[in-house]
């Protein structure tokens, strides 16, 4: 079996153990899979941890390693919770979390998340182990032979002998055979409360409420994240003197997002949900395009650089932006992986982050841009809302921007 991008295995009967080279979860993962029309195996999915709380989530833990790390890859990268990573120059590294004030922690499963690069750099023998005064440890999970199906592919792990430890230490043994390890992120979960789960009924009923809905930003900005003197606010309406996107300081998760936009002769614009990494928001947020395309030819391609559509991803339904210097209105409800884009009175957009397993093809087999490598499946679904600035000299204008949380 090669692991890539999609992993197709004819399905002729339940599997008792993992093929070579995979653990297994990944067997588990497979015969659980419902076939596709063609009697075989679909993209292998991204876990669900609904189930689960990550320990790690308040940021307030210290994280140390044993190691040298490459510059913007430190160690502590594996527990932001964001998308940058963390890269080692060796094989065999270990990094622990300790809890702030001591707490202790019984951690029931866990989670690695593959980074960008090479498979050579990823873990593939471990041990997961825990401690209360950092001198003595005991194993509490061993893994070996273990593989990551795609870059920014999360596996999730329950640990064999659970305990309560004021830290842990992933000990990587060995890796694919590079001279590096790397990784993404790593989740320390315990039990938590599902995530309440909203239909599409939900949705729409969302999307057509005009109630709950507080501005995002104060009027002078004050709790927005940008660079300073970038974006200004002038009777109501915010503009940028340069490309440089204008952030929430919150985070958001289930909410729906609403505003009013107007374009100018070439507008390149954009709305950013789910961000978790504000100076890397390309491959780390999910864009909602704003072009001014009000004369273009929608029968020709890019189809997926149009307005209102999911940038570099998913084509819109329809044509609804007005000509420039109209306003428009958009809503973006994003819900857990379920993002659906309304502008101008109709749905336009719907997406399923869950189906974007690949960063190179998007589920139509179309290609995905370079700089859009991250699987949308891979990434968090809480994160800061933002709006991209005056994109190759043409001005963008948003008013009335509010935001209404559905938790």
């Amino acid at each position: 079996v090669t692991a890539t991008t999609t992993v197709v295995i004819q399905k002729t009967a339940p599997l008792a153990q993992a093929p070579a080279g995979f653990s297994w979860d990944i067997a588990a993962t497979w015969a659980q899979a419902p076939l596709d029309g063609s009697g075989l195996w679909p993209d292998v999915a991204q876990p669900d941890t609904s189930g689960y709380r990550d320990t790690t989530d308040d940021g307030k833990g210290t994280v140390t390693a044993n190691c040298e790390h490459f510059p913007n890859e430190q160690h502590q990268n594996a527990f932001d919770n964001a998308g940058a990573k963390w890269c080692a120059k060796q094989a065999e590294v270990q990094i622990d979390y300790s809890y702030a004030d001591n707490r202790r922690e019984k951690i029931v499963a866990y989670t690695i998340t593959s980074a960008n690069d090479a498979p050579g750099r990823d873990p593939r023998d471990w041990q997961l182990l825990g401690s209360n005064d950092g001198k003595a440890w005991t194993v509490v999970d061993t893994r070996k032979g273990e593989s990551f199906f795609d870059r920014y592919f999360k596996r999730l792990f329950k640990v064999q002998k659970p305990g309560e430890y004021a830290m842990y230490r992933l000990q990587v043994l060995s890796n694919g055979g590079d001279v590096s390890t790397q990784l993404d992120e790593i989740e320390l979960l315990v039990p938590g409360e599902p995530q309440k789960q909203y239909s599409a009924d939900d949705i729409a009923k969302a999307l057509a409420s005009t109630e709950g809905y507080k501005p995002l930003f104060a009027d002078d900005l004050s709790n927005a994240i940008f660079p300073a003197g970038i974006w200004t606010v002038e009777d109501g309406v915010i503009t940028a003197s340069e490309d440089q996107a204008l952030w929430s300081k919150e985070l958001y998760q289930n909410f729906v997002v609403s505003l009013e936009f107007k374009t100018a002769p070439h507008t390149n614009s954009g709305v950013m949900v789910y961000c978790t990494d504000t100076g890397n928001w390309i491959p780390n947020s999910v864009e909602i395009q704003i072009a001014d395309d009000h004369d273009a030819d929608w029968e020709k391609p890019p189809t997926s650089w149009q307005c209102g559509v999911i940038f570099g991803h998913l084509p819109a339904s329809s044509k609804r932006v007005k000509k420039p210097g109209e306003w428009n209105q958009c809503a973006v409800a994003a819900v857990g992986p379920m993002i659906t884009v309304q502008l101008n009175g109709e749905v336009v957009t719907v997406m399923d982050m869950r189906e974007w397993t690949s960063g190179t093809k998007n589920p139509d087999g179309s290609d995905i841009p370079a700089w859009l490598n991250r699987p949308k499946a891979s990434m968090a679904t809480r994160g800061h809302i933002g709006f991209q600035g005056k994109h190759a000299g043409a001005p963008i204008y948003f008013r009335n921007i509010r935001v209404r949380t559905l938790d």
